[in-house]
Protein backbone atom coordinates (compact mmCIF):
# COMPACT_ATOMS: atom_id res chain seq x y z
CA UNK A 1 0.00 0.00 0.00
CA UNK A 2 1.24 3.39 -0.94
CA UNK A 3 0.02 6.90 -1.23
CA UNK A 4 0.65 9.07 -4.22
CA UNK A 5 1.35 12.74 -3.50
CA UNK A 6 2.25 15.58 -5.80
CA UNK A 7 4.99 17.95 -4.80
CA UNK A 8 5.19 21.67 -5.50
CA UNK A 9 6.77 21.04 -8.92
CA UNK A 10 3.78 18.86 -9.93
CA UNK A 11 5.68 15.56 -9.84
CA UNK A 12 3.91 12.57 -8.39
CA UNK A 13 5.72 10.72 -5.62
CA UNK A 14 4.80 7.55 -3.81
CA UNK A 15 4.82 7.51 -0.04
CA UNK A 16 5.09 4.16 1.62
CA UNK A 17 3.59 3.41 5.05
CA UNK A 18 6.87 3.76 6.96
CA UNK A 19 7.24 7.27 5.56
CA UNK A 20 3.63 8.17 6.26
CA UNK A 21 3.74 7.25 9.94
CA UNK A 22 7.32 8.26 10.68
CA UNK A 23 7.50 10.90 13.38
CA UNK A 24 8.98 14.19 12.30
CA UNK A 25 12.54 14.96 13.33
CA UNK A 26 12.51 16.89 16.59
CA UNK A 27 15.04 19.64 17.09
CA UNK A 28 17.58 19.12 19.85
CA UNK A 29 16.48 20.73 23.09
CA UNK A 30 18.19 23.98 23.94
CA UNK A 31 20.85 23.82 26.61
CA UNK A 32 19.51 24.66 30.02
CA UNK A 33 20.82 27.92 31.45
CA UNK A 34 23.38 27.47 34.22
CA UNK A 35 22.05 27.51 37.73
CA UNK A 36 24.67 30.13 38.77
CA UNK A 37 26.06 32.86 36.56
CA UNK A 38 29.71 32.38 35.59
CA UNK A 39 32.08 35.00 37.08
CA UNK A 40 33.71 37.33 34.61
CA UNK A 41 37.28 36.40 33.62
CA UNK A 42 39.98 38.08 35.73
CA UNK A 43 41.52 41.20 34.26
CA UNK A 44 44.97 40.73 32.68
CA UNK A 45 47.81 41.14 35.18
CA UNK A 46 49.39 44.57 35.06
CA UNK A 47 53.11 44.68 34.24
CA UNK A 48 55.18 44.82 37.43
CA UNK A 49 57.00 48.12 38.02
CA UNK A 50 60.63 47.36 38.99
CA UNK A 51 61.75 50.99 39.25
CA UNK A 52 61.89 51.00 43.06
CA UNK A 53 63.81 47.73 43.15
CA UNK A 54 66.35 49.02 40.63
CA UNK A 55 66.86 52.25 42.60
CA UNK A 56 67.42 50.29 45.83
CA UNK A 57 69.96 47.99 44.16
CA UNK A 58 71.87 50.95 42.69
CA UNK A 59 72.02 52.67 46.10
CA UNK A 60 73.30 49.48 47.75
CA UNK A 61 76.00 49.00 45.09
CA UNK A 62 77.14 52.63 45.44
CA UNK A 63 77.36 52.32 49.23
CA UNK A 64 79.40 49.11 48.95
CA UNK A 65 81.81 50.74 46.49
CA UNK A 66 82.27 53.82 48.67
CA UNK A 67 82.92 51.72 51.78
CA UNK A 68 85.39 49.58 49.84
CA UNK A 69 87.30 52.60 48.56
CA UNK A 70 87.46 54.14 52.02
CA UNK A 71 88.75 50.88 53.47
CA UNK A 72 91.40 50.69 50.76
CA UNK A 73 92.50 54.24 51.45
CA UNK A 74 92.73 53.58 55.18
CA UNK A 75 94.70 50.34 54.92
CA UNK A 76 96.82 50.99 51.84
CA UNK A 77 97.77 54.64 52.24
CA UNK A 78 100.89 55.24 54.36
CA UNK A 79 100.13 56.98 57.61
CA UNK A 80 101.21 60.61 57.40
CA UNK A 81 102.11 62.26 60.69
CA UNK A 82 103.21 65.74 61.58
CA UNK A 83 106.51 64.45 62.89
CA UNK A 84 108.14 62.04 65.31
CA UNK A 85 107.14 61.60 68.91
CA UNK A 86 108.34 64.50 71.04
CA UNK A 87 111.80 63.88 72.45
CA UNK A 88 112.82 61.36 69.81
CA UNK A 89 116.08 62.19 68.00
CA UNK A 90 116.21 62.20 64.22
CA UNK A 91 117.88 59.45 62.25
CA UNK A 92 121.27 60.78 61.22
CA UNK A 93 124.41 59.72 59.39
CA UNK A 94 127.76 61.45 58.73
CA UNK A 95 130.04 60.97 55.73
CA UNK A 96 133.62 62.32 55.69
CA UNK A 97 135.41 63.17 52.46
CA UNK A 98 138.77 64.91 51.84
CA UNK A 99 138.41 68.21 49.99
CA UNK A 100 142.05 69.32 50.06
CA UNK A 101 145.31 68.30 51.68
CA UNK A 102 144.59 68.14 55.41
CA UNK A 103 141.01 69.40 54.95
CA UNK A 104 137.95 67.21 55.40
CA UNK A 105 134.25 67.81 54.88
CA UNK A 106 131.77 65.79 56.94
CA UNK A 107 128.36 65.80 55.24
CA UNK A 108 125.18 65.47 57.30
CA UNK A 109 122.29 63.22 56.27
CA UNK A 110 119.19 63.42 58.48
CA UNK A 111 115.58 62.28 58.09
CA UNK A 112 114.11 65.62 59.15
CA UNK A 113 115.16 69.12 60.07
CA UNK A 114 115.70 69.75 63.78
CA UNK A 115 116.73 72.93 65.57
CA UNK A 116 120.50 73.27 65.96
CA UNK A 117 120.03 73.96 69.65
CA UNK A 118 118.98 70.31 70.10
CA UNK A 119 122.52 69.09 69.43
CA UNK A 120 126.01 69.20 70.90
CA UNK A 121 129.30 68.32 69.21
CA UNK A 122 132.39 66.48 70.48
CA UNK A 123 135.66 65.97 68.58
CA UNK A 124 138.17 63.41 69.80
CA UNK A 125 141.75 62.84 68.61
CA UNK A 126 141.83 59.08 68.28
CA UNK A 127 145.59 59.03 67.76
CA UNK A 128 146.37 60.69 71.10
CA UNK A 129 143.16 59.65 72.86
CA UNK A 130 142.49 63.23 73.94
CA UNK A 131 139.26 65.14 73.60
CA UNK A 132 140.14 67.76 71.05
CA UNK A 133 136.87 69.76 71.22
CA UNK A 134 134.88 69.14 74.39
CA UNK A 135 131.07 69.03 74.36
CA UNK A 136 129.79 72.23 72.77
CA UNK A 137 126.33 73.36 71.61
CA UNK A 138 125.77 73.46 67.89
CA UNK A 139 124.82 76.79 66.28
CA UNK A 140 125.08 78.59 62.96
CA UNK A 141 128.30 80.23 64.19
CA UNK A 142 129.86 77.06 65.57
CA UNK A 143 133.65 77.01 65.29
CA UNK A 144 136.21 75.42 67.62
CA UNK A 145 139.98 75.03 67.67
CA UNK A 146 141.24 71.54 68.40
CA UNK A 147 144.95 72.28 68.45
CA UNK A 148 147.12 74.85 66.74
CA UNK A 149 146.13 74.79 63.08
CA UNK A 150 143.26 72.28 63.51
CA UNK A 151 139.81 73.85 63.39
CA UNK A 152 136.28 72.39 63.34
CA UNK A 153 133.48 74.54 61.91
CA UNK A 154 129.87 74.05 60.86
CA UNK A 155 127.97 75.35 57.78
CA UNK A 156 124.17 75.65 57.88
CA UNK A 157 123.52 75.45 54.14
CA UNK A 158 119.78 76.13 54.29
CA UNK A 159 120.27 78.92 56.82
CA UNK A 160 117.12 77.89 58.69
CA UNK A 161 118.88 77.40 62.04
CA UNK A 162 118.10 73.69 61.69
CA UNK A 163 120.29 70.67 61.14
CA UNK A 164 119.18 69.32 57.76
CA UNK A 165 120.60 67.09 55.04
CA UNK A 166 123.19 69.02 53.07
CA UNK A 167 124.65 70.82 56.07
CA UNK A 168 128.26 69.92 56.79
CA UNK A 169 131.21 70.19 59.19
CA UNK A 170 134.68 71.21 58.07
CA UNK A 171 137.83 69.96 59.79
CA UNK A 172 140.96 71.74 58.61
CA UNK A 173 144.68 71.37 59.42
CA UNK A 174 144.71 67.60 59.80
CA UNK A 175 148.32 66.49 59.49
CA UNK A 176 150.33 63.31 59.91
CA UNK A 177 148.74 60.13 61.10
CA UNK A 178 146.14 61.90 63.26
CA UNK A 179 142.62 60.51 63.19
CA UNK A 180 139.62 62.27 64.68
CA UNK A 181 136.11 61.16 65.58
CA UNK A 182 133.28 63.64 65.24
CA UNK A 183 130.29 62.82 67.42
CA UNK A 184 126.82 64.43 67.36
CA UNK A 185 125.03 64.33 70.71
CA UNK A 186 121.25 64.56 71.23
CA UNK A 187 121.05 66.99 74.14
CA UNK A 188 117.71 65.74 75.46
CA UNK A 189 119.27 62.41 76.47
CA UNK A 190 123.03 63.07 76.11
CA UNK A 191 123.13 60.18 73.66
CA UNK A 192 125.48 60.04 70.68
CA UNK A 193 123.25 59.67 67.62
CA UNK A 194 125.92 59.89 64.89
CA UNK A 195 129.70 59.56 64.65
CA UNK A 196 132.30 59.58 61.87
CA UNK A 197 136.04 58.91 61.72
CA UNK A 198 137.95 61.71 59.96
CA UNK A 199 141.53 61.69 58.73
Amino acid sequence: MCLRVRNEAGAVRKLFPDEIYASPVQPAPAAAPPLYPMPPPPPPMAKRDNTVLIVVLVVVVVIVLVVGLLAALVFLTPIVSDGPIDGQPPTMALNANPVAFGDWQVNVMVDRGVALSSFSVVLTNETSGATCVPLRDLSTTFSATCSPGVTLSFVDVAGANQLTSGDYFRLTGVVGPNLYTLRIVWKATDAVIAAELVG
